[in-house]
């Protein structure tokens, strides 16, 4: 191996390095985001998970506070006769 071979693989493993430095700082860069991105996820959730709560309790006192179907059916059959004792009078 002569001197010009020399200085060629000694480029090559010298870009093989810069390579290897550029893929780390990539991997940190990468995990920072990731991190970021799963906080900001967690974060949202949260959020989500809370108002999904609550419009879950409405919708439990609405249902408590609904008539039945057969409650709603005495009321149609009270107006009704109301509205004939009405009309008679």
């Amino acid at each position: 191996m002569d001197a010009g071979d020399k200085k060629v693989l000694q480029g090559v493993v010298s870009g093989i390095g810069l390579i290897h430095q550029d893929i780390q700082i990539i991997k940190k860069d990468m995990k920072s985001m990731e991190e970021r991105l799963n906080e900001k996820m967690d974060a949202g959730f949260e959020k989500v998970n809370s108002r999904i709560d609550k419009l879950g309790f409405q919708l439990a006192e609405l249902e408590d506070d609904a008539p039945t179907r057969e409650e709603f059916d005495e009321l149609g059959e009270k107006v009704t006769k109301l509205q004939r004792q009405f009309l008679t009078n």
